[in-house]
């Protein structure tokens, strides 16, 4: 499967698993990527939402099979 996503991580481009999740932004006057963020490791993760916070940054919230540190 080719990289659709121009500035996407090479992890993107193909590969044996699309366990990764990433969030992008975009310019709305042209749709050009401004930036793009990948979300994963080793194993399998999702994102299931994200939201822009009052600062700026961003919420996402999501699975992994995976284990978390802490």
């Amino acid at each position: 499967m080719p990289n659709t996503l121009p500035g996407a991580p090479e992890a993107f481009a193909g590969g044996a698993s699309y366990g990764d999740a990433f969030i992008a932004a975009f310019d709305l006057s042209d749709g050009s990527v401004q930036w793009v963020h990948e979300l994963g490791g080793a194993d399998d993760e999702v994102a299931n939402g994200v939201a822009q916070t009052s600062d700026g940054s961003f919420v996402v919230v999501g699975g992994t099979s995976g284990a978390l540190p802490g």
